[in-house]
Parts: C-alpha cells; structure tokens; sequence
C-alpha cells in the first residue's frame, strides 16, 4: 500500500512539474505600455495551457491526499499548482520547505482578486451593501417619463440601468440616460449607464399597421354573468402613463350629464349603449357589454350626435403561426408571389448559403423552423414549423431571427452603432457591443472608439451570443484586455439558439471560469426571474437560476410589469447564497474553447502583442 501510494505522489509531481513548466513557457513579453494588465493576460494564457488537458484524475488524486482539487485556482493558477507540487515534494522529502510556495500562492490569489475587484469597480461601479453582485435593470426607453419608477428601482438596489438601443427612438434613450444620472445626482448614487447597442442583428419587418381599436371589456363570472361593467374615463386627448383606461374622443363633452344614455355601433356593426357618470369635473361612461370602438365610432344621446372617438393609436399587424404550417420570409414583399403567409426581413447577407434543409429560428428559440423550399427568383424561402406554443407564435415586426448553421462575414459595429455611440457617449457609461465574433471584432471597436477617444474613459461589455464566439473566445478575451474597462456578457438568449439550449449550461460555466482567469467581470444576462418580473410569480427554476448567477459579477433583469419584485427577490437570493458559495469547484476536463487556433502566436511567443 506504501509503495502504491509513493508511486501515485511521484506521478502527481510529475504531472503537476509538467504542468508548471508549460506555463512558464506560456509568459509573453508585452511590448508597449499596459498598466494593470500584465498579470491578468499572463495568468489567462497559463490558465489555458491546464485547460488544454483533462486535468479530472488529477485532481481526484490531489484530494485523495488532502490537497487542493485546484477547482478554484483560475485566479492565480500558477502559484496555485506550485503550492500543490510544494506540498507533493514534502510528502516524499521531510527536509523540503512548501512555505516560499504557500507564500507566493497566498500572495497570486489576493493580487488576482484585487485586479478582479478593481476591474469590477471600475466598469460596473460600487456594490451597495453587502451583496456582492451588481444588480443592473433594463428600463424602457422612454422610462424618462416615468420619474418615479427609476427612483423606485434605485432604492430597491439597482446599481446599473441598461437601455436598449434597439428599441425606441435615439432621443428618447437619451432623455433617459439623463433623466437616470439627474436623478443619480439627487440621491448621490453612483448609478451606471449602459447602452446595449443592436449590432448586425436580424429581424423581421413590421407587417403594417391597423386602425385603432379601443375594447370596453366587462368581467364575467363562470356563467357569464356580467360582475363589474366596462368602465372608461372620457378624455378630450389621449393621456401617457395614466392609471386608468381613458378613451380620447372629441365633441360636446362638457355637455354629458350624469345618468345620460349614449348609442352607438362599434366597430362589428352591434348595437351597444352606455350610461354616463360624472365625478367633478371627469366623464365617465360604462357598459354591460362588451363593444369594440374605433376613429369612426359616434356616439348619440338620443337623435343628437354629441361624441365622436379619436386619436386612437394604430396597432401593429400580427399572424398567429402554428406547429407544422409552412409559411414564407422574403427578402422584399414587392417580389413576392407564393401561396403562404409572408414576412419580411432583413436576411441578405444569409441568402446565398441558406439552402433547403437549414434551421430558422425565431425570437430566442420560441418559433423553430426548417427551410422547406427556396426560391431563387423572387428571393423567399418557405419555412416548415418545427416547433410552436401550443396557441401558436405570434408573428410580427422585430422579431428577432437566428440562423444556427450559418456564419457569414458582418461587421460586429454597424452604421447604426457608430451615430448611436456619437449621440449617447456623453450620457453613458458603458456601450455593449452585440454579436462579436472574433478578435478582429473587437479591435475594429477599439479602434473606433478610439478615433472618438473614448477608448479610456467609455466601458465596454462584449456580448457573448454566437457560435463563433465561443469559438474563438480566449483570443477576444486577450483582444479585449487592450480596453481599458472590460466586461463580458453572457448573452444567454440567442446563445441557446446558436448551440442548443442542452449545451447552455456547461457553455455558461465555461465563460465565467476563462473570464475570471482573466479577472474580466462577468454580467449574467437574459430571462433572469423572467416569471416574477412578467407575471408576479417566479418559477423554481427561474430562483435557482439566480443562485446560479450569483457567482457573477452583475445579473441583469428584464423589464416587466412586476420588476420591482424581481429586483427584490435577486437581492434576497443573492445576499442569502454569499453565505452558502464563494464560486464552486469546477472540475477541470480539457476544453474545445481553448483551442482557439489564433491563440498559438500569443503563446508560443511568434507574435508580441502590439498594445499601442
């Protein structure tokens, strides 16, 4: 048993001495200034050459012996294995001394955590209270008319308000991104900004606008007996964020009396009344029955026309698709001439490679289709569903669309980004950059912002969200170090749809675990107790997503109705895992992601890194 167990100490040794050396063969000299960076790169590149290999039976080894499994050693992963192989050499030498290597460890492992908490500050700003992960919140765009919302996510513990760029106008995220430092300001709360620009993502076009319809809708009990009438506050002009439906209409408003009986068809040719109210000065009238009242309904007290509606908004035209339908996307409708329902989109760069067979997907994976048929001529494809909610998917403009097989050359900063970058660098504090691919990605971004000097004083988050991404990610994570604030974003959204949503979870893990080795903060992104914050009720997977988020530097929640109850609950969760988990073990199988072939110039020392 002796002879066995010294064997197995001499074969770690061995193991851990190879390890060692093929690190320390994997230091670059950095040519230029990089004030800060040095160590994180360096111990990134060390951390990749261990990933390299599976290092699993020796880490069962190494507890086997009461040492460190090395499970959490990304931060300092050199001294890490050292101290390992210190304390394997005084097992087998009572004369050796570990305590220089103990010393050194301790110290990579505090310097590695202060680089990380110091990147961390720096990008995403200062934790408040004890939770340790920042909290950022998607506001809407036009969240500047809505004062008190803002203030009540501030004191619910929101450190970063994240806008998205690709919904609503320029000058409403502006307004916004004001609006969030003013009130910031008033608070003497360091509140960051991020604006999330939209990249080179495709869409769907809008399918047109309808009139505007308003419903008066009564509730009914299981019988359909009426319980409480339609009710509707009359205005003489449409009214923003009010807490109560309010029908715009024009004409002798002030005349109405309580108790008056008006009649009208709506907009089904179906006779309906409704009886007026008069509370002080406002106009009421309720209903008993449901009635649909559009620009053109009038409304009669007796012979006399007193109220015709207006000012309805137009609504956007929907088609609800279903499984195993086959419907068609075009590049234009003008060319359109097939059988199916059509709608357009923004696809031509995937047009010369999508052929018969490839997969479609749309809105996060919530639609699944296949090309059924192509046609060349008129430039559509015929899609066959897959995969649909039971009630259909409703199809309308913007929705997002994913083409998993394909990867065609788009430029990761489009036109847009760059005037949106123009119009919002003085209100934000970080842009996020959608659908990076490879390194050359972010050093076209870099160069960008340069040109715009604001490569030193803007933020910048990569999205992680593709397949190339992931691909090629520890070159981007290198290229991203010659930005002065680096995070990155696990854009769990279209990254499931790109490779699957059975590889999410391990692909998550591994993002986290190479970022940290490069002490890059991490943002936990998409759906994050999405049933809480649309619904009021939060599902278990959804709480223990969070408990699985925590271990990253910021979790990012979606807007919705019951946000501020979300914003509560990750709090909650948050503060009550620091007591359970400082990042878990991992265990450390070799990895496809460090075979990155762009990497073997940066570590085998054929190319120095230029950081002018």
């Amino acid at each position: 048993m002796k002879t066995s167990m010294t064997s197995r100490l001499a074969n770690m040794q061995q193991q851990l001495a190879e390890l060692i050396e093929q690190m320390d063969g994997a230091r670059t000299n950095l040519s230029g200034s990089l004030p800060g960076k040095h160590q994180s790169l360096t111990n990134f590149l060390q951390y990749l050459c261990v990933r390299d290999v599976d290092l699993r039976p020796l880490q069962d080894d190494l507890q086997a012996v009461g040492l460190s499994s090395l499970g959490r050693s990304e931060l300092a992963i050199h001294g890490s294995m050292k101290a390992s192989h210190a304390w394997l050499l005084k097992f087998t030498d009572n004369d050796f001394d570990p305590l220089n290597a103990i010393e050194s460890v301790d110290d990579e492992l505090k310097q590695g955590k202060a680089l990380l908490d110091d990147h961390t500050e720096k990008l995403l700003g200062p934790k408040r209270g004890d939770r340790r992960p920042r909290i950022m919140v998607t506001i809407p765009s036009d969240a500047h008319q809505d004062q008190e919302l803002i203030t009540q996510l501030m004191d619910g513990g929101m450190e970063l308000a994240r806008i998205n760029c690709g919904h609503g106008s320029i000058e409403d995220q502006f307004k916004t991104a004001l609006e969030v430092k003013h009130l910031a300001r008033k608070k003497d709360l360091d509140i960051k900004v991020m604006c999330d620009l939209s990249g080179p993502k495709i869409r769907t076009r809008s399918l047109g606008q309808g009139p505007g319809v308003f419903k008066l809708k009564t509730t009914k009990d299981a019988y359909g007996h009426v319980l409480t009438p339609a009710r509707v506050h009359l205005v003489s002009y449409p009214l923003v964020n009010h807490s109560e439906p309010c029908l715009p209409v024009c004409g002798q408003l002030s005349s109405l009396n309580d108790g008056d009986v008006l009649h009208f068809r709506d907009l089904r040719g179906r006779k309906r009344r409704a009886v007026v109210e008069v509370f002080e000065d406002h106009r009421f009238i309720k209903s008993y029955r449901n009635a649909y009242l559009g620009n053109v309904t009038r409304l009669h007290r007796g012979h006399d026309l007193v109220l015709a509606v207006s000012h309805l908004e137009p609504w956007e035209i929907q088609h609800r698709i279903h499984q195993g339908e086959l419907f068609s996307l075009c590049l234009s409708m003008n060319d359109y001439h097939g059988e199916h329902f059509c709608i357009e989109a923004n696809f031509e760069a995937f047009w010369d490679t999508l052929a018969v067979g490839d997969p479609v997907v749309f809105d996060d994976g919530r639609l699944a289709t296949v090309v059924h048929d192509k046609d060349e001529i008129s430039g559509f494809v015929v899609l066959k569903v897959l995969r649909a909610p039971s009630k259909g998917f409703v199809m309308k403009g913007d929705r997002g669309i994913n083409f998993p097989d394909q990867s065609p050359q788009l430029a990761a900063l489009t036109a847009d980004d760059q005037e949106t970058i123009d119009l919002l660098h003085g209100v934000a504090d970080i842009f996020a950059f959608s659908f990076i691919k490879h390194a050359q990605d972010v050093r076209e971004l870099r160069q960008f912002l340069n040109s715009r000097q604001l490569d030193q004083s803007k933020g910048v988050v990569l999205k992680i969200e593709t397949k190339q991404a992931i691909n090629h990610l520890p070159s981007i994570i290198i290229e991203g170090l010659k930005l002065d604030q680096l995070g990155i974003m696990i854009a769990r959204g279209d990254l499931a749809v790109e490779v699957g949503f059975s590889r999410l979870s391990e692909l998550q893990e591994e993002i986290l675990t190479l970022a940290r080795a490069a002490h890059v903060p991490v943002i936990w992104a998409t759906q994050v107790l999405e049933s809480l914050a649309k619904s009021g009720l939060p599902s278990r997977g959804d709480v223990s997503d969070v408990s699985r988020g925590e271990r990253a530097d910021c979790i990012m929640l979606n807007q919705g109705d019951f946000i501020l109850d979300a914003l509560q609950m990750t709090h909650d969760v948050c503060c009550r895992m620091a007591g359970h988990q400082r990042q878990n073990t991992t265990l450390m199988r070799e990895l496809a992601i460090v075979k990155d072939r762009h990497l073997d110039s940066y570590q085998h020392g054929s190319e120095r890194l230029n950081w002018t």
